[in-house]
């Protein structure tokens, strides 16, 4: 089960989020609608852990996801908005290359010659 009690995120004293509740069990599927800055993306954040709400907890099979987040982290499975991570498509490769293989001095040569030295 995946809970959000009482969500609340402020920048400075500006509210980007603000008591979002819910509860998922198993199999069930929600929706979150809203207009552009109406804070869907840092709930989704801080579901998964990328953010920390100024207030509230986000709990799963009721245990505080900060208590252990790298173990919360491999079950999840999270497609952001914008697919790339990095701003050129060279630095993605490097960094999945690096983390995908223990051959990680064969990814910057390849990459420099297959991406970084032409536009894309």
């Amino acid at each position: 089960m995946l809970a959000a009690q009482g969500l609340y995120k402020f920048y400075g004293s500006v509210p980007a989020v603000q008591n979002v509740t819910f509860t998922l069990e198993p199999g069930q599927v929600l929706g979150y609608l809203g207009p552009n800055g109406s804070g869907k993306s840092t709930t989704v954040k801080m579901l998964i852990g990328l953010l920390e709400p100024t207030d509230g907890q986000v709990t799963h099979n009721g245990q505080n996801i900060h208590k252990d987040l790298a173990a919360y982290r491999k079950r999840l499975g999270y497609v952001p908005e914008e697919a790339n991570l990095y701003p050129y498509p060279c630095s993605n490769f490097f960094h999945f290359g690096r983390t995908a293989t223990s051959r990680s001095a064969l990814i910057p040569r390849a990459c420099a010659s297959a991406f970084c030295s032409s536009p894309l």
